[in-house]
Formats: structure tokens, C-alpha cells, sequence
């Protein structure tokens, strides 16, 4: 069997060469209830998550619950936690009520 040149371009830029496919990723029914206390050990300006963070959870489902004035020291304000679509606590009871606790522990 001979093979000319259209047949062989038609081969490789039709039904044999490789074809891309979307596929539907499912979403995971669980939802997190993460909480985030502002941190009251000495020195530490660290927080947990950056507002970057949480709106990559809440946008999956999740919902974050943050004390008042816990990014302040890493130079992040509340609005800039609530725009990112975190819920502003006022007390530490009411962030310790979260399923996950985020909180950092400062190693010597």
C-alpha cells in the first residue's frame, strides 16, 4: 500500500492524533467551620491565614470565623478578611465554638 502526502497530513491532523476532554470535577459535600483567634503570645505578628487564604476556602464552602483585630499585627485589616468573605468575631468564645482551630504556636 502506497501512501501520498494528504493522506498521511490528513492521518495526523484528524481522528488519529490525540483530542483534549473536559471533565466535571464533583465538589466534596463537607463543609469546614475553621476559626481564628487573634494570637496573644508575645511578640508574634504571624496569622494563620492571609485574606488571600480565606477566600480560597469560603469560595469552596467553607466558612471562616476570625477574631477582631487577629491580623493586625501581620498588617491586615478586618475589612480586608470580611471582603475576602470571613465573618468578624468579636470574642474568643465565639471563634472557640469553630469545628478546626487555627492558631500558631510560637518554637524556640
Amino acid at each position: 500500500m502506497v501512501m501520498n502526502k494528504d493522506v498521511l497530513f490528513s492521518l495526523t491532523k484528524g481522528a488519529l492524533a490525540p483530542q483534549e476532554e473536559m471533565l466535571e470535577v464533583a465538589r466534596k459535600k463537607g463543609k469546614l467551620f475553621i476559626g481564628i483567634p487573634k494570637e496573644i503570645a508575645f511578640q508574634e505578628n504571624r496569622v494563620p491565614l492571609v485574606p488571600d487564604a480565606v477566600a480560597l476556602l469560603v469560595n469552596n464552602g467553607h466558612r471562616i470565623l476570625i477574631e477582631a483585630g487577629a491580623g493586625k499585627a501581620a498588617h491586615f485589616d478586618d475589612k480586608d478578611y470580611s471582603e475576602a468573605g470571613a465573618e468578624i468575631a468579636h470574642s474568643p468564645e465565639e471563634v472557640f465554638k469553630a469545628d478546626i482551630i487555627l492558631k500558631l504556636r510560637l518554637q524556640l
